[in-house]
């Protein structure tokens, strides 16, 4: 069973991907060179498996990247906000086990 204040973490975690998901969806913006050739290089490992060997995509990376890719730039976005907000999860998980006083804040910070 949840208790209170981990329920008010998970509340805050979901608030906080949601602000990430709208801030995407409103940005007119561009990505960067780099960025849209990881882009390429995830959506096309599909079809050519050696993509995922090359020097410029981290393996690692461009399998997680790669179910996100075949959606175009807006899976792309999507897939920075889920990990984004599982960076401050982890990030509280981490203060949390160290007794850090103020974890709270460092989710929002």
């Amino acid at each position: 069973m949840i208790n209170a204040k981990e329920m008010r973490i998970l509340i805050l975690l979901i608030l906080i991907l949601l602000f990430y998901l709208m801030f995407d969806f409103l940005s007119t913006g561009t990505l960067g060179e780099d960025d849209i050739q990881q882009f390429l290089v995830a959506k096309y490992s599909w079809q050519n498996p050696e993509l995922l060997l090359s020097l410029f995509g981290k393996t690692l990376f461009i399998l997680l990247l790669s179910p996100f890719a075949q959606f175009g730039l807006i899976g792309i976005r999507i897939f920075s906000s889920i990990v984004a907000t599982l960076s401050c999860a982890i990030t509280y998980l981490v203060a949390k086990n160290l007794i850090f006083f103020g974890k709270f804040r460092i989710i929002i910070s």
